[in-house]
């Protein structure tokens, strides 16, 4: 992901190595100090709301939630 400003770009992958497997995604957003306000809109065609914060590592971690399915969390972490 790239910051240009305050605004997020770029593209990652995710392999779960069991369920999903790997999915690649398209991210934009915002980003603000240390914190990033995102969407990835992955290649299966969902799309996932993240919000997250630099921690003591450097690493963005935070909350996400599907877009269809708002109701059910998770946590992440980059890598």
């Amino acid at each position: 992901m790239e910051l240009d400003g305050d605004k997020l770009t770029g593209t990652v992958t995710i392999d779960d190595g069991e369920d999903v497997g790997q999915l690649n995604g398209s991210v934009t957003g915002t980003g603000f100090g240390s914190f990033a306000d995102f969407k990835i809109s992955w290649d299966d065609g969902s799309v996932g709301s993240y919000l997250g914060m630099l921690d003591h590592d450097i690493r963005l971690v935070g909350i996400t939630f599907s877009v269809d399915d708002p109701v059910t969390p998770a946590t992440w972490a980059s890598s």
